[in-house]
């Protein structure tokens, strides 16, 4: 009687999964939108089928160097829930088809899994190494893992702020396992790239003593991130130099204006004479950092500026007019001492 009842079990349960797998098979051969039914898993009977996706973040925690590909790997673990007892009894009541009934193939059984990346951008190269990942099914409660690589190259152009994507991974129904997808979002942030033009229209001017002059500086942006630019200068401390302001904000790609005055000491314009100053102009990103300010070196850019006077050009014949000065007194006096005799 017992053996008799479990003939009846199995032939039930087979009964039952061959329907469905008939069903799922008459939808494969249907319209476009049964073919979404057979994607999506179908059937009386039917199991699920897991994907988890693991990334090695280390790479990710700091800015990405523009330029530079890095890759962030990824450990792909593909499960079902199909029970042992259930495989044990479809293999007993039909082992001819047991592949076939379960899994949809005759052969040893296998999935496909595919990999796609969401909000992707145009000003870095994203990709997924290996997208279409085919990996073994495997026995009830077991798994199969695959390691593939997202690899990301940030362009020169890529702004420095953090930036999300999405890596999708799918798996189509097979046999009496349903479709199923795991999607993980990971953030990324390109390095700052402190660059920054200084232009002065008039950098060599003429000022007699005690007049004031100024120069305008125009500094623009071309980092990919918003800047705080620090100014400073070069220059002697009898000429008052003045900097407004001594701090600027510009947007990327922006532009803004500072102005350096200087005025001319009393003595200036007697001579010859000329000065030479530095403007020193430093970027930061903004916020600041609270430390390490010192790797921002290397972008310092400096503007130099000229001061001329109005006067006529005596240089290097100060001696020679001494020499001319000492004879014309010593033929002064000669001539006023042989008068006197």
């Amino acid at each position: 009687m017992t053996q008799k009842y479990k003939s009846v079990k199995i032939l039930v349960i087979l009964g039952l999964f061959l329907i469905s797998s008939l069903g799922m098979s008459s939808l494969s051969v249907s319209a476009d939108d049964s073919s979404m039914a057979l994607r999506d898993g179908g059937g009386l009977i039917s199991f699920g089928q897991y994907i988890e996706l693991e990334f090695d973040k280390s790479e990710l925690n700091k800015p990405l160097t523009i330029d530079q590909p890095v890759n962030v790997p990824i450990t792909v673990t593909y499960t079902h829930d199909v029970p042992d007892s259930f495989l044990a009894l479809v293999q007993t009541a039909a082992p001819l088809l047991y592949n076939k009934l379960i899994f949809g193939s005759m052969m040893a059984p296998q999935q496909q899994l595919k990999l796609t990346i969401s909000d992707n951008v145009d000003w870095a190269d994203i990709y997924i190494d290996d997208p279409i990942v085919d990996i073994p099914i495997p026995d009830a409660g077991t798994s199969s893992v695959r390691k593939v690589n997202l690899v990301v190259t940030p362009y020169r152009e890529a702004p420095a702020q953090p930036k999300s994507i999405s890596v999708l991974a799918e798996c189509d129904a097979v046999g009496s396992l349903k479709a199923n997808s795991k999607e993980h979002t990971l953030t990324f942030t390109p390095v700052y790239i402190p660059r920054i033009d200084v232009v002065c229209s008039s950098p060599i001017r003429q000022v007699g003593p005690r007049e004031n002059v100024n120069f305008d500086i125009k500094i623009k942006n071309n980092a990919n991130k918003n800047t705080i630019v620090k100014l400073s200068w070069d220059a002697p401390e009898k000429w008052a130099p003045i900097m407004s302001p001594q701090e600027i904000y510009i947007t990327p790609n922006g532009e803004e204006t500072v102005v350096f005055s200087v005025t001319a000491p009393y003595d200036f314009g007697w001579h010859d004479y000329q000065t030479s100053m530095r403007i020193i102009c430093q970027p930061y990103p903004d916020p600041m950092p609270a430390d390490n300010l010192s790797s921002y070196a290397i972008a310092q850019v400096e503007q130099g500026v000229k001061v001329l006077n109005y006067g006529f050009s005596f240089s290097g014949a100060e001696p020679i007019l001494a020499v001319v000065i000492v004879i014309a007194v010593a033929i002064i006096l000669y001539l006023y001492k042989k008068t006197k005799n």
